[in-house]
């Protein structure tokens, strides 16, 4: 086999090789992530400003696992006209956990003897005089 016949079977393999990447790739079904984008960039943005009203806050509320409780305490000057604490689990969302907020004193204590041990995000959200708040913090439940 002489050198010519070598470069031409080189090229036809380049070639073979980038038609089959090019069908394959064609052969990929390319779904968005939600139909109504517009509407949820704008459920995404309103979060974002949630976000940002709770930092601008002087205290923040505190959410923290401690004897098989999750407690959660509103300074002093904070207070929540409504509200929910999303006990979400990333490896399985069948185990979350919404709790509406039931603030004695500002304070509430969520019993978590029913939640699977590791780690959970706790995300709370709340209104306080019309405006949005949101806040999550990582939970570490143990036995």
């Amino acid at each position: 086999m002489n050198w010519g016949i070598k470069i031409i079977i080189l090229y036809s393999g380049f070639v073979v090789m980038i038609l089959g990447f090019v069908i394959a790739a064609s052969m990929q079904d390319f779904h968005m992530v939600t139909e109504d984008y517009y509407a949820a960039e704008q459920r995404y943005e309103q979060q974002v400003e949630r976000i940002r009203n709770t930092r601008q806050l002087a205290e923040q509320p505190e959410v923290q696992y401690q004897d098989g409780y999750v407690d959660i305490r509103f300074p002093e000057h904070v207070s929540a006209d409504r509200g929910q604490l999303l006990l979400y689990r990333p490896s399985d969302a069948g185990l979350d956990r919404r709790e509406t907020l039931a603030l004695a004193d500002g304070h509430q204590r969520i019993q978590t003897g029913k939640l699977a041990r590791g780690l959970w995000r706790a995300q709370l959200s709340w209104e306080q005089g019309g405006k949005g708040y949101f806040m999550e913090k990582v939970l570490v439940i143990e036995p």
